[in-house]
């Protein structure tokens, strides 16, 4: 399963596609691969997106953090 998360700033017309990632198929929810996501108190002050990598297992292995 995948998950984007759309995002369009004040004023502009268009969505980006700012984070998200894939989790398994086998129903345990469990994050794999390149993953995207926003910080707790994300807004038009304040957007940090953090990037992480993540095993099969659902361990991350890789991460770093972004300003929009």
């Amino acid at each position: 399963m995948v998950w984007d998360i759309m995002y369009c700033k004040y004023g502009e017309k268009e969505y980006k596609n700012i984070g998200g990632g894939s989790y398994d198929q086998d129903g345990t929810q469990k994050k794999i691969g390149n993953w995207a996501e926003l910080d707790e108190v994300f807004n038009d002050d304040k957007q940090l997106t953090y990037y992480g990598e993540y095993n099969r297992n659902g361990m991350k292995q890789k991460d770093g953090i972004e300003q929009i």
